[in-house]
């Protein structure tokens, strides 16, 4: 059934499941139509990397591989897990465009690691933990800056690295309003 529930009961009720994980910073009603995937203009991931060594990964580096793919539309179907499916014969059913990327030196629970942010219109299936250890695996290999681009555009699989651990990704920002990169993309606007 379709009930009304007020936003803050909602709030109230989902930040209750698991406290020390899960934050609800808004709550919006929203028209019966609207559909959280397909709406959503921009998302944004996080995924950590954790290193033996601090010195591991050249973040610089990795910020240069990444540089390579960010900025405009491109085909990410060689980071993607597979061909996709039902979007008929459409060509730019790939297509990606990565607003923003960063590479980051952190320590998380005293453990050196490398946090790998990327915003883009959206993703492909597993195309963020590809797209990082492919990135990590040209950075370290100190391959030249546009390696990770010349993959992208070859559009061949066999060119990237397997995919990062899942235990590393989290899914840190969705947006429904057009990226604004002057805010970082941010999902959290000041209430008006």
């Amino acid at each position: 059934t379709w009930s009304t529930i007020s936003e803050q009961r909602l709030a109230a009720a989902l930040s209750a499941v698991a406290p020390s994980e899960i934050r609800v910073v808004r709550v919006a009603k929203v028209h019966r139509s609207f559909h959280a995937n397909f709406g959503a203009t921009w998302r944004r991931y996080l995924y950590l990397f954790p290193l033996t060594h601090p010195c591991e990964v050249d973040c610089e580096a990795l910020r240069r591989q990444l540089a390579g793919v960010t900025g405009q539309p491109l085909p990410f179907n060689a980071l993607a897990y597979a061909r996709i499916r039902g979007w008929g014969e459409r060509e730019d059913a790939d297509v990606c465009t990565l607003y923003r990327t960063a590479a980051t030196p952190v320590e998380v629970c005293g453990v050196s690691a490398v946090a790998v942010e990327v915003s883009a219109d959206r993703f492909l299936r597993r195309m963020v933990r590809v797209l990082v250890s492919t990135a990590i695996r040209a950075a370290v290999q100190g391959c030249d800056p546009l390696e990770l681009r010349r993959i992208v555009l070859a559009g061949r699989r066999d060119g990237a690295a397997l995919p990062a651990p899942s235990t590393g990704l989290c899914l840190s920002g969705v947006g429904y309003e057009p990226y604004d990169a002057s805010a970082g993309g941010a999902a959290i606007h000041a209430p008006s």
